[in-house]
């Protein structure tokens, strides 16, 4: 039987990582990290894939920047985004999900081949953005999601400026966190952003076979988020050892955030108050 193709969906700083190391811990389970990284050199990765071959390379330059890429007409870029996802999913010869601590590191064969029932990726919403022939070949492909969100808006918002500032996105060990600054003139126009990146993707997905997956939820109880995400994989055996991820600020807002009386105050009255 071919193994599930199926993709995490998310966007940045919704557990994402966690949910992606903690699948492939999996033994019937293959799940890549972010392989549309556009200048990642990871060797499961399209950018790894179109430089092993001089004319894509030259190709992929040239064609896949920020720009051209989100062209939908971009033959060219298509057809490598569609090599690249057939060699991930079909080709023996490509490399394995990078393990944790090693997101970037060498080629790695594919090990135990014959016992995965599951081969996902992780697909950021700017990444679905940058390739829109993705959102073609997931309808045509009938391509199985995984949608990650979080449900405190705020929070989310505060980790990518955190992540911002700190220049780091991940940690295997304990770092010293930062308070931010938030500008509370602009605030609410940013989470009403977010939301709104959020519905577009939820209304592409109704045509979509797919899985919501809330972050504080799957947090909370992951041993029942399993026997939903195991069937929906097709999976079997018993849920797969969390990742040693270190978390990089805290739970508690008014820890995270310098100006928290200010930002308190700003969001009374509004449907963001209740994230405090």
């Amino acid at each position: 039987m071919e193994p599930k193709r199926a993709i995490i969906l998310a966007d940045q700083r919704t557990g994402s990582t966690l949910l992606r190391r903690w699948l492939n811990n999996h033994p019937q389970i293959r799940s890549h990290g972010e392989v549309f990284l556009v200048k990642d050199a990871s060797p499961d990765g399209v950018f790894f894939f179109s430089h092993g071959n001089r004319l894509k390379s030259l190709q992929y330059d040239l064609l896949a920047n920020r720009f051209l890429s989100r062209i939908p007409g971009n033959v060219i870029v298509n057809r490598l985004v569609k090599q690249f996802l057939h060699s991930l999913y079909c080709d023996p010869a490509h490399s394995d999900a990078m393990k944790a601590g090693n997101e970037k590191g060498r080629y790695q064969q594919q090990i135990n081949r014959d016992q995965i029932r599951a081969i996902l990726f992780k697909l950021m919403y700017s990444q679905l953005r940058r390739f829109p022939y993705l959102r073609k070949w997931m309808l045509r492909e009938g391509i199985s999601v995984i949608h990650l969100t979080r449900h405190n808006t705020l929070k989310k918002f505060i980790s990518q400026r955190r992540s911002e500032v700190m220049k780091v996105a991940h940690s295997d060990v304990a770092i010293r966190p930062i308070r931010v600054t938030l500008n509370p003139r602009t605030l609410v126009f940013e989470l009403s952003r977010l939301e709104a990146r959020q519905k577009k993707v939820e209304f592409f997905l109704r045509h979509i076979h797919h899985l919501d997956v809330i972050y504080e939820d799957f947090v909370e109880n992951t041993f029942g988020q399993w026997a939903v995400i195991a069937d929906f994989l097709g999976v079997k055996n018993a849920s797969p050892e969390m990742p040693n991820l270190k978390k990089i600020g805290s739970e508690i807002i008014e820890d995270n955030v310098k100006n928290y009386d200010e930002i308190k105050t700003t969001l009374e009255g509004t449907p963001y108050a209740s994230y405090l």
